[in-house]
């Protein structure tokens, strides 16, 4: 994963020269002598050349290598220039294949063209393309790392999109959430009071903070360097060079990394910026103690519970546990890096195999057995572990890698090489896919066409919550101009609308005409049939008051939270306009 980057800016950087890069998958795990699997992966992290599957590790063997990675350099004449174990940087690669093509330019034996030309990677269709960790909010939001296009998903209980974090461009570029880049946005952690999500982005070795009101994106750790050194002491966060971050877990105003490539777990003061080691020296491998003297391996999943914070530590098929007091490490599951199974059951050895998240509930420790494709879960009291999940609608789970137990107790899975989410609902027999999809929007048009909107440019204002009679199948909804200011019938306006949770729109109600004076009266059609939340998109045009010489262009977007219990009187919501820009002074 560190020496992919590498390779590609070398493929960039030589391009049209006659080099090759082959990629020799010698397998660790089981599940990885499977072709179709390692297939998934090459998809997955975008990889154009080719990738020979080595199930056995007889390629292994014959180059005499002993630790993953290892670079092997080959001569065009078929000898073997030298072998190099673990991560290179791209200089001293560059160097060494600079050094192999002058020999055999001189000696004649390089061919004149590059060898093989690179793979058409192909686009990924559908709303999802591999994604990775999922979290649930309380209010029956979902927010999901669309890995493979470079984003995360806010959705709403029922699958629709909500927000898009990202342009889905892949890089690393804070900004709006239209403009930002990411690379492979992995771990989530929600902060319900301040309505901040943080994003640990593995690839680009950033720690983001999302601000969904304002929806804007920035850095709060990294460089996009891939550090060198594991953690120690504290040091500031924005020129901390990470290892693949690739999970979170929120505690106040600490914010827990599992920093998969230097085996440790890390904690971010967000108070403070300052990002140390929680736990783990850096050495990958299974040892229990202190938290500085622990050892993990590729910590990949995190989840927070009554002052313990489990992880998932996926190369020793281990379920750990921290007492987040103490910083003292213990294991629930594992003994080392090389056992590994599938075995349900009183708790022993060989029972997992790679798993990458773990999510708590009252009904125990649940786990994602990414490599033996199933969802576990330990009970309360952990003495045994059991299967609850194998497949859905007819097809196995393949590399689950993300979990999230939702207010009802349901349990939410992304199922990573399917590019879909699962739910399970308490007491249901069976999981059902959930749809990700745009959300529901009627376009609510004024007296004359409409300008053409730019959706989800303008920060969400959040407006109080507002209770309406269950059941209400119609309301008004009052554009109100700005004082000093009114709507005029020449002006065009426009409302988009979407809907999330137990709220339901009805296009046949969604329309108004615009008359002139200080609002606008549009009677709305929809039902409640629970929490949910009203966003609007108004763009609209408001006119000095007093002469209605100038005329001001107004784009805002809205957001309220509706529950029922209200009467039915209250059944009108004001949308209050601001002064448009460079209008105040004309305010009358």
């Amino acid at each position: 994963m560190h020496m992919l980057p590498v390779l590609g800016a070398l493929e960039e950087k030589r391009a049209g020269q006659p080099i090759a890069i082959i990629g020799v998958h010698s397998a660790k795990f089981d599940s990885e002598k499977d072709p179709a699997h390692v297939r998934a992966a090459v998809a997955r992290y975008g990889i154009d050349h080719p990738v020979v599957v080595d199930a056995d590790m007889a390629i292994w063997d014959r180059f005499g290598v002993q630790a993953w990675p290892t670079l092997v350099l080959i001569r065009p004449d078929g000898h073997i220039a030298g072998a190099i174990p673990g991560e290179v940087p791209l200089e001293v690669l560059d160097k060494a294949v600079g050094e192999i093509l002058d020999d055999a330019r001189a000696n004649g034996t390089l061919a004149k063209t590059q060898a093989l030309p690179p793979r058409q990677l192909q686009a990924q269709p559908g709303a999802l393309a591999y994604p990775g960790k999922v979290i649930a909010a309380a209010d029956g939001r979902l927010f999901v790392s669309d890995s493979r296009h470079h984003r995360v998903l806010e959705l709403g209980h029922d699958g629709r999109i909500l927000e898009t974090i990202g342009s889905g461009s892949q890089g690393r570029a804070s900004g709006t959430f239209d403009d930002a880049r990411l690379d492979d946005p992995q771990g989530l952690a929600f902060d319900r009071r301040a309505n901040l999500l943080y994003v640990a982005d593995a690839r680009g070795q950033t720690l983001w903070k999302a601000d969904l009101a304002r929806r804007e994106i920035v850095t709060i750790a990294g460089t996009g360097a891939l550090g060198g050194a594991p953690f120690g002491r504290a040091q500031t966060a924005s020129d901390a060079e990470l290892r693949t971050p690739w999970d979170l877990a929120l505690a106040g105003n600490l914010l827990y990394v599992a920093m998969a490539g230097s085996h440790q777990i890390c904690v971010l003061d967000l108070t403070t910026g300052k990002i140390a080691r929680f736990a783990g020296n850096g050495r990958e491998t299974l040892a229990d103690g202190p938290g500085p003297f622990a050892s993990f391996a590729q910590p990949s999943g995190l989840a927070l519970a009554d002052g313990t914070l489990y992880v998932a530590d996926s190369e020793s098929s281990a379920i750990r546990a921290i007492d987040v007091a103490s910083r003292e490490v213990h294991t629930i599951v594992g003994t080392g890096l090389f056992d590994w199974g599938d075995r349900d059951g009183p708790l022993g050895p060989q029972m997992l195999q790679h798993p990458l998240a773990v999510a708590w509930s009252k009904g125990g420790l649940y786990v994602a057995d990414s490599y033996n494709g199933k969802i576990k879960r330990f009970d309360p009291g952990f003495t045994g572990l059991s299967t609850v999940l194998v497949e859905a609608e007819g097809l196995p789970l393949a590399g689950p890698a993300g979990l999230a137990i939702e207010a009802d107790g349901s349990l939410v899975v992304a199922d990573t090489d399917r590019s879909r989410l699962l739910r399970l609902s308490p007491g249901a027999g069976a999981a059902r896919s959930l749809p990700v999809r745009a959300a529901q929007e009627v376009s609510v048009l004024g007296t004359a066409a409409s300008p053409t909107a730019s959706p989800g440019v303008h920060p969400a204002k959040e407006l109080p919550p507002r209770q309406l009679s269950t059941g209400v199948d119609r309301i008004q909804l009052h554009l109100v101009a700005p004082a000093g200011f009114t709507f005029s019938e020449a002006a065009p306006w426009a409302v988009e609308l979407s809907a999330d949770g137990g709220l339901r729109l009805h296009d046949s109600a969604a329309q108004g005409e615009a008359s002139a004076g200080p609002r606008v009266t549009i009677p709305l059609g929809l039902s409640l049939e629970g929490p949910g939340t009203l966003r609007a998109r108004v763009h609209a045009s408001v006119c000095d008051a007093v002469t209605h010489a100038a005329c001001y262009p107004v784009r805002e977007s809205f957001a309220v939270a509706l529950s029922g219990g209200g009467a039915p009187s209250d059944s009108a919501l004001d949308l209050p306009l601001s002064v448009p820009a460079g209008a105040a002074t004309r305010a009358h």
